[in-house]
């Protein structure tokens, strides 16, 4: 047997192994387990949509008692909060509110919502870096750049915890 025969007829049976017996297997394993899938996505949506409304929540209830102010641009905090979920991330208002809208994904088991909640993400991103952040910045100047070099922007942990505390800003 010539060795392109046997390449050809070797790449064939491993190909049909991967690519056809493996995977025709693998979806049997589907009708037993999908109806528990579906189950876990829906109690892990609900989940994280408990956690993000948490955040969001105690993220406007921080500006409002700490900022002096709420989360409303012609309300505006007259004080940077540094305290609270703002001792860990920058925007937990947004990370709640996104985190709300993947756990819709999830609940319903959507597609479209989750193609829905990943655009809202990126859209709510651009428009915090390029539209809050410098508002922000002239607001607060300095104290701002050096909470914003203390802070994570979004994952809590990604930084060590350092005390961000700017002259004339709520602490505690």
């Amino acid at each position: 047997m010539s060795p392109g025969l046997r390449t050809l007829l070797y790449a064939v049976f491993v190909l049909g192994v991967l690519l056809g017996y493996l995977p025709w297997q693998a979806r049997q394993i589907d009708l037993i387990l999908g109806k528990h899938v579906g189950t876990f996505l829906t109690y892990s949506g609900g989940i994280l949509f408990v956690a993000g409304a948490l955040l969001l929540f105690s993220g406007a209830y921080y500006l409002v008692l700490r900022g002096e102010g709420t989360p409303l641009p012609f309300d505006a905090p007259k004080r940077l909060v540094v305290a609270g979920p703002y001792a860990r991330i920058q925007h937990p208002m947004a990370l709640g509110l996104f985190s709300m809208a993947f756990a819709e994904a999830l609940w319903f088991q959507s597609p479209s919502l989750g193609i829905y909640a990943v655009l809202l993400t990126i859209l709510g991103h651009f428009y915090l870096i390029y539209i809050e952040e410098p508002g922000l910045e002239r607001r607060f100047g300095e104290d701002y750049r050096a909470y914003r070099a203390a802070v994570p922007r979004w994952l809590p942990f990604s930084r060590p915890p350092s005390e961000p505390q700017p002259a004339g800003t709520s602490h505690n």
